[in-house]
């Protein structure tokens, strides 16, 4: 593996093998690290807010879920965060026959 092939987006890691996340500051949020050949589906949502004062829905954050058989690992940025469409991007790239629906954003839906 030579550095070419690794992006790093803060906290999360994808390179020719898979990809893996760190926690916030050692203890705070998911450790894993997961070889391309375990992810079983994935998706990206949107995760919105309603705003108050103006009365419509914002983008309050952006959330990737990567399905490893019965284990469900999320990657979630801000919604003003330019690194998600890179790490989607990168999905797509490795991937890309995997992707599928959101079952946050199905839930979401099922609770407006």
């Amino acid at each position: 593996m030579s550095d070419e092939t690794v992006q790093r987006f803060g906290r999360v890691v994808i390179d020719d093998r898979g990809i893996s996340q760190r926690p916030f500051l050692l203890f705070f949020g998911e450790s894993f690290s997961r070889p391309w050949s375990e992810i079983t589906a994935w998706a990206a949502t949107d995760r919105l807010i309603l705003d108050v004062k103006t009365g419509e829905e914002r983008v309050d954050s952006r959330v990737l879920e990567l399905r490893c058989g019965d284990k469900i690992h999320f990657i979630t940025r801000s919604g003003q965060d330019p690194a998600f469409q890179s790490i989607v991007k990168a999905l797509r790239r490795w991937v890309a026959d995997k992707e599928t629906q959101s079952l946050l954003a199905q839930v979401m839906a099922k609770h407006r």
